[in-house]
């Protein structure tokens, strides 16, 4: 069989045998909401001491590095260039949908920068007045490695200049997670135009928690794979929820 690889080089460096070869980057899509705001993508303008694309835009990226696994890695570049703890946004606030400690997609591309392996991480989260309880700094990054960091509406990607293709990555992310939703119904037990149709998948809410379900047509309410509820039988789970939208 005939291929197409360069081959990669060896380094011996003080008597170990180094091997160079692609790098595996990480990238994270942090998008936020609350009940006045349209969601809202974090990003950063890459600084004077950046190697390449400085000006642009992106979403918190680096470089995995050794004795982290690539989700460990990518809640640690989010906290080395916003200062934002992703184990507490995942524990304080309402999570709609977070691929944290798995990836959502992965690209080896060798049109790649630098043909690097990426692999991308999300989390789509509630939270009333995200902007101004979220502290921004960039105190735990390189120096001049950013430039400015803020949220921005959704609506307004195109407006921005971004590095790494990062913009067709955010639009990736909002079709397959946030777009999926449509618009919260209010459950209501005594009329029956409020609930779903039997065996839809839906997100529900108690006010306070969310879960996806599947509801099912019956005698009495029950919602199968639902954790929020905490009466269960055989194997579905009763509940009424406060709200539910529908999974596209």
């Amino acid at each position: 069989m005939e291929f197409k690889n360069t081959q990669n080089k060896s380094h011996n460096i003080n008597g170990n045998i180094i091997w160079e070869s692609r790098s595996v980057a990480l990238n994270t899509v942090i998008i936020a909401i609350d009940s006045k705001k349209e969601p809202h993508v974090l990003i950063s303008k890459r600084g004077i001491g950046t190697p390449d694309f400085q000006g642009y835009w992106n979403i918190p990226a680096g470089y995995l590095d050794r004795n982290e696994t690539c989700s460990e890695g990518a809640v640690r570049e989010v906290w080395e260039e916003t200062n934002i703890n992703v184990y507490s946004i995942i524990d304080e606030t309402n999570v709609i949908h977070e691929n944290i400690f798995e990836e959502w997609s992965t690209n080896s591309e060798i049109r790649n920068n630098r043909q690097n392996v990426s692999f991308r991480f999300g989390i789509y989260f509630e939270m009333e007045d995200f902007i101004n309880k979220i502290e921004l700094s960039d105190k735990n990054s390189e120096p001049n490695e950013i430039g400015e960091i803020k949220w921005i509406p959704l609506s307004t990607i195109d407006n921005y200049k971004f590095a790494f293709r990062h913009d067709e990555l955010i639009k990736e992310f909002v079709e397959k997670f946030v777009n999926k939703t449509s618009e919260w119904v209010e459950f209501d037990e005594n009329n029956s135009e409020t609930y779903p149709s039997e065996g839809e998948e839906v997100l529900v809410t108690d006010g306070k928690n969310y879960d996806v379900a599947w509801y099912i047509m019956s005698s009495e309410y029950k919602w199968l794979k639902c954790n929020i509820e905490k009466d269960t039988s055989d194997d579905f789970t009763y509940f009424i929820p406060k709200k539910w939208k529908t999974i596209k």
